[in-house]
């Protein structure tokens, strides 16, 4: 079994049976693998740092941190950016009933929001996999990893997004996000770098872009542990004073 760790998502990536391969499976049974991740129980702490250029010209960086507790259920994050708070959850179900977030601490006036940076709270937890299925697309590769194509649909809004999913971790390496009736997307959202550490895959570099901009969250304080091995600290989530 093979473990892949994301913002700040934790993938149990399952071993498929001798002639249950990807390339085989039918698309239900396909997106179900990928919506219904084995989870093991455990927390983990990401800090890293957000650079946004428009153009070429880089515009800064500033702080993020990622505080996540995962179970086979569901993955409950606290997301803190440039002193903006949020608590995000995901359960392991279709639909948008499964995605909460909540805003626990506000900016202050003035100050540069997710949104300014391209960044929504509901990304990290990869909410768009629990919207309406509408059609898969022919294979395709993205960074040399092989992918099967699929659209879904918010089941609310007037959107669409296209999901290329890694055959070798069922996990997307990248996503289009299409506004109703427009064949160009206006946002863009890429996985990066996937590499092993210790027992387990870390993603540890994302990219979203659109016309203009571009957006690059990289991560290179990372604390991972399971539960039994060792306790969920009473300050993973961090509380107001």
């Amino acid at each position: 079994m093979r473990i892949l760790y994301t913002l700040p998502i934790l993938l149990c990536i399952t071993a498929i049976a001798a002639g249950d391969r990807v390339d085989d499976m039918d698309t239900a049974t396909f997106l179900s693998h990928v919506r219904q991740p084995r989870l093991q129980k455990s927390w983990g702490i990401f800090k890293g740092t957000v650079h946004y250029l428009e153009g070429h010209k880089p515009k800064g960086k500033l702080p993020v941190e990622l505080r996540a507790r995962f179970s086979p259920e569901r993955i409950t994050a606290q997301v803190i950016f440039n002193d903006q708070w949020y608590l995000v959850g995901q359960d392991f179900r279709d639909g948008i009933a499964g995605t909460s977030v909540v805003e626990e601490k506000a900016p202050v006036p003035g100050a540069i929001t997710m949104a300014d940076r391209g960044l929504r709270p509901s990304d990290l937890t990869l909410s768009f996999l629990y919207w309406d299925f509408v059609e898969e697309l022919p294979a395709d590769k993205v960074a040399n990893h092989r992918c099967r194509v699929l659209r879904l649909r918010h089941p609310e809004a007037k959107e669409t997004v296209v999901v290329w999913v890694s055959h070798d971790y069922l996990f997307p390496m990248a996503v289009e996000w299409f506004a109703e009736h427009q064949e160009e997307p206006y946002r863009r959202l890429a996985f990066k770098d996937p590499k092993k550490v210790g027992d387990v895959y870390v993603i540890k570099r994302i990219v979203i872009s659109n016309t203009g901009w571009r957006t690059k969250v990289v991560f290179k304080d990372i604390k991972l542990a399971e539960t039994e091995n060792e306790p969920i600290p009473d300050d993973l989530f961090r509380t107001l004073e």
